[in-house]
Parts: structure tokens; sequence; C-alpha cells
């Protein structure tokens, strides 16, 4: 996509607004997959071999069509979110070769918008998929499919200096400090605890496709809080176009949030099991004379020697 944004100075340190936005999307400048086919000698004589040539290329086809509109989704809503407040004029040009998936728009709408141009199309903002006539593996995914805009996890930037360099784990250390893989376990598979970590989850095509909706950006509010606070937020925007925040002030495990005394015990446990470092029958134990500390005459053999 090719866009032309013109804004005004403020004369503050604010990011300028935008007033107008040109967004094309005509071949050969825009990078969209488009349906290709093999010479007709490539293709098998056979009519069952003929028929899988071709579902095979369209599956190929409409899996990076579907990418395509994932990112392009992304990135013109991003931009309309932080333009719509000022935004007065919209031109988007397209062309019947480049079907544009359906997008929302902002949440608040677009209240300075005075004039808005859709040349060829107007699917991307007003027409919503047809009821019946289309078929998923047949058509263009942009027909059937609704892309929602991905989490945004709102953080301090010391969180984007740990967290952010991390964009594709491949190995299972790297996944636990990357954002878009540790709340897809969550989201997906329910929690992200140490076990949840594996060979296996960083081969789940679902754990990928989730970390790929998910962006940090700098929030002022948590950085000026930070290290005093914690802050945990997030934006959700469903399929449906509507907007979710979540906000946890105090993060489970600070002093004003402590963990229940199930809690420690479960992560003890755990631990102790991913690591080998203690039996279950060791570490309860253990937990049960340190829950009871200041009756205990002494700390010696809180686990048996190493090696007995």
């Amino acid at each position: 996509a090719a866009g032309d944004c013109r804004s005004q100075e403020t004369g503050t340190h604010s990011a300028p607004p935008i007033h107008h936005i040109f967004l094309s999307f005509i071949p050969p400048t825009c990078d969209a997959p488009q349906r290709a086919f093999r010479k007709w000698t490539d293709y098998a004589r056979g009519e069952r071999a003929l028929v899988f040539q071709l579902a095979n290329d369209h599956h190929a086809w409409a899996d990076a069509k579907a990418a395509w509109n994932r990112e392009c989704v992304l990135h013109v809503s991003r931009l309309l979110q932080v333009a719509a407040p000022t935004l007065r004029s919209l031109v988007l040009l397209q062309c019947p070769e480049i079907r544009l998936p359906l997008l929302a728009l902002p949440p608040n709408g677009m209240p300075a918008l005075r004039e808005l141009t859709l040349l060829a199309d107007d699917r991307s903002f007003v027409r919503a998929p047809g009821p019946g006539a289309l078929v998923s593996g047949q058509n263009d995914p942009s027909d059937f499919e609704f892309y929602g805009v991905p989490l945004d996890p709102r953080v301090h930037g010391a969180a984007i200096d740990l967290l952010g360099p991390v964009t594709d784990p491949r190995t299972i250390h790297q996944s636990k400090f990357s954002m878009g893989f540790v709340l897809a376990l969550a989201a997906v598979r329910g929690r992200a605890g140490i076990g949840e970590f594996t060979g296996e989850a960083l081969q789940d095509p679902r754990l990928r496709d989730f970390h790929d909706r998910v962006e940090m950006v700098p929030d002022p509010e948590v950085d000026a809080a930070y290290p005093e606070r914690w802050i945990g937020l997030v934006d959700i925007q469903t399929t449906g176009g509507r907007r979710i925040t979540s906000r946890v002030d105090v993060p489970k495990g600070d002093p004003a949030n402590t963990l229940s005394r199930e809690e420690i015990q479960e992560k003890a446990l755990q631990l102790a099991a991913f690591s080998g470092g203690a039996s279950e029958a060791e570490m309860k134990n253990l937990l049960t004379r340190a829950f009871d500390l200041q009756n205990q005459p002494g700390l010696q053999n809180l686990l048996p020697a190493k090696g007995n």
C-alpha cells in the first residue's frame, strides 16, 4: 500500500495531526499475492491429479492472501486510529485484481471527516460479507473473513527494551521473553506456566497466529508509574470491531496482591517437578514445615541430602 499523509505542525512535542490520507492498492506497487495459474502443459492429464493440483495451488495462494490481509488490516487500522480525530479527507484507490479485506472503523468514528472517496469498491469500510453465496476454499479470503486488529499490550519502556527484540521466538528460552507468545499461551491454552513453554508449543500454528497479532506499544501513564507500580494494560479489538480494554494496577505477586498459600504451594510443586530437584512428597513435606516455620526447632534436613 502506498500512503500520502500530509499534516500541519502544532508547535508542541506531540505528534502532529493527520488531515489527509491517500491509500493506493494497485499492482505492481502493491505486494498483495495474486492468484496465478500454471501453463496448461504443466498440469496433469488425469482429472483426479488435475483437481489435486488446482486445489493445492488455491490453498497456497489463499494462505498467502490471508496473511497479507492480516498485515493490511493491522497497518491500515492503526493508521486510521491515529488519524481519526483530525482526519478530514480519505481516498482509497483499489482495483478488481486485489480484493481488500473487510475493515472496522475506529471505535469513535472519524468526527472531522468531510470527504471520503472510494474508487472501484466500497467493501473495505461499508459492505459486510454476503450471506451464503461465498464458499470458503473457493473464493478470496477477503470475501468471507473479518480480520480483527491484534492485542495491544501497553507497557513501560523497560519492557520494550527487554521483550521487544524477541519478534520471532525459535527456542523455548526465547518464547519466555516474547510478549506475543506468553499472551498466546494464556489465551489459547488457559495458562502460561513454566510447563507450557515447550518445543511442541513453539510449533503450534494457533499459538503462532495469535503471537503475530500482538504488538507492544509504549504508554505514557504506565511508563511514568514504573518502577514504583507495574501496571498491566491491554487493548483488544474483536473481529466484530468492538474494542475492549483490560487493566491490572497491581499484578499478582506484588505485596499488595500476594499469592495465596495454595498458589504458593502449586508454584513450588511445578518448579520442583520441572527441574527434577525434588519429588512431590519431598516438596509437600518442605512446604508443611515452611508454613509452620515459627514452630520449627531448626531448618536442617528440609530436603533429603543429595544422593540419598
